[in-house]
């Protein structure tokens, strides 16, 4: 079976249903359905032939479910969100979205770890995260989206996903949030950047300072509040006060530019360990 190929059929069908069916609720339906069909597909053929290496089952399980999986989780997302978003007051509307953000920050608070692990295109733990065989030792992570299946799940397959999808769900209620504060209703599901904000936001306001007073962003000229503003509305950053949180890092006993530390310290480590494997 041609995963791969699958895969990329799946998101041409998922773009097709996009521009052919406007209303949200359905679109999402509909998604969901494509979306759990190739899974089902890919479980029948992996309990029938499974894998010829285990360097096969990685691929499969890191990147080529991940593909539907994640996808599936992100558009019941939506339909949950848009089934339940209030229909009264814009205050309440704001409220709602801004719950469900921070939501999303707290899971990926809680996976940072892996989140780096994943971002920083590591692979040493590949073999326990992405196979089945550590399944007993490692169990696979329980969700409400998906029912544990030790045949068709890897103790972070799931979690992947979720990471996956709900970066994108960032995206499309920051979308939502900025729509409302237009007074303009969202017509569209896409979105043009994966990127979001997984640290914390006392480092996201260390660095919003700090390139602001070496100049980094208009030469130093534009107001804080407009670059938090801008940049956090595109990194999905829930907001909060940064003009407290940037006196308590004034207050921290430790190092006042923790996060700038910790920057540099691991991206010198990166440097020393891809030298050594030039050696």
């Amino acid at each position: 079976m041609e995963f791969k190929l699958l895969a990329q059929d799946l998101l041409k069908d998922l773009e097709k249903v996009q521009k052919s069916t406007p209303a949200i609720l359905k679109q999402s339906h509909i998604s969901i359905l494509l979306c759990r069909k190739l899974l089902t597909k890919y479980r029948r053929e992996i309990i029938t032939n499974g894998f010829e290496s285990k360097k096969d089952e990685i691929v499969f399980f890191k990147e080529i479910k991940q593909v539907p999986l994640s996808r599936l989780i992100y558009y019941k997302e939506v339909f949950r969100i848009e089934k339940n978003f209030p229909k009264s007051s814009r205050r309440k509307k704001k409220k709602f979205i801004e719950e469900q953000l921070l939501r999303y920050q707290n899971f990926f608070s809680k996976n940072f770890d892996f989140g780096q692990y994943i971002e920083s295109q590591l692979i040493h733990f590949d073999e326990y995260y992405f196979t089945r065989k550590f399944n007993d030792e490692f169990p696979v992570i329980s969700s409400s989206f998906i029912i544990e299946d030790v045949d068709f799940n890897t103790p972070k397959d799931v979690n992947l996903a979720q990471l996956r999808a709900y970066t994108l769900m960032v995206k499309y209620l920051n979308k939502k949030l900025v729509s409302l504060r237009n007074g303009k209703r969202i017509s569209s599901m896409k979105h043009n950047s994966s990127l979001v904000w997984t640290g914390s936001y006392a480092a996201f306001v260390e660095l919003t300072y700090g390139l602001k007073t070496i100049g980094a962003l208009n030469n130093g000229a534009t107001d804080i509040k407009k670059v938090i503003e801008e940049l956090g509305a595109f990194l999905g950053v829930s907001k909060g006060n940064h003009s407290r949180t940037y006196n308590e890092i004034k207050s921290r006993k430790s190092s006042r530019v923790k996060f700038f530390d910790e920057i540099s310290e691991s991206l010198l480590q990166k440097m020393d360990d891809e030298d050594g494997l030039d050696l």
